[in-house]
């Protein structure tokens, strides 16, 4: 006795070839739609993260702003009187406990060789030293600009450092001095505030230098311990 297969109908066999190709546009529909999700929420993601990081910033630039204003605010009451008044230019500066407290390593007043005539605080003996080898000095004495100099590490502190200097003039344009505003990134300052800004449950913030390459701050204590090294 011998069993005959019969052959799938016509109608079966399309049934069954439109199954099949059912199931792969599907599975190839499935794919492209997981792959542009993909794409979207990476975009999406990176958005939202270049957006915070504008934000923050933002923050920083108008600290910045805020420090550079004060110095050229200062500069502009500082005239010849007070500049070949070393005493009185002192009172003039230590006068003023809301601007000092702006810069964490102080500041101080240099006549127009660079020479510090007034300083705060008097814990670090500024007075007398100069300051003329430094970029950020020469900016102001030579080219009359304000600036803001890469992280270092101070002359007289021995810690990191970033400082902003502007030029103190005469009434007829003439560079008299500079003033200079001292950031001491290893005490507390204006930006501990990035290091204490969290992106999502783990995510931290570093302010980087380009030039040098170096971390000036950052959420992450393993990370800020190395640019203190």
């Amino acid at each position: 006795m011998s069993l005959t297969l019969k052959r799938p109908s016509l109608a079966l066999r399309t049934a069954l070839i439109t199954l099949s190709i059912v199931v792969l546009c599907m599975a190839l529909f499935g794919t492209y739609a997981s792959t542009r999700l993909r794409a979207s929420m990476e975009r999406t993601t990176g958005e939202q993260q270049m957006s915070v990081v504008s934000f923050v910033a933002s923050g920083i630039d108008q600290a910045l702003d805020q420090r550079v204003q004060a110095l050229e605010a200062l500069a502009g009451l500082a005239g010849p009187a007070l500049m070949t008044d070393p005493v009185a230019l002192q009172q003039f500066l230590a006068s003023r406990p809301g601007f000092v407290r702006l810069f964490s390593g102080g500041a101080f007043f240099a006549n127009s060789q660079g020479v510090a005539i007034a300083s705060v605080p008097l814990s670090v003996p500024r007075q007398g030293v100069s300051f003329l080898e430094q970029g950020y000095m020469q900016a102001a004495l030579l080219e009359g600009r304000a600036t803001i100099s890469p992280p270092m590490v101070g002359k007289l502190l021995p810690n990191r450092i970033f400082v902003m200097a502007t030029p103190v003039r005469g009434a007829n344009g003439k560079i008299l001095g500079a003033i200079v505003g001292v950031t001491d990134l290893d005490k507390p300052n204006f930006l501990d505030l990035l290091g204490a800004q969290r992106y999502g449950k783990t995510g931290t913030f570093a302010l980087v230098s380009r030039q040098p390459l170096a971390v000036i701050t950052s959420g992450d204590k393993a990370l800020q311990d190395r640019a203190g090294d």
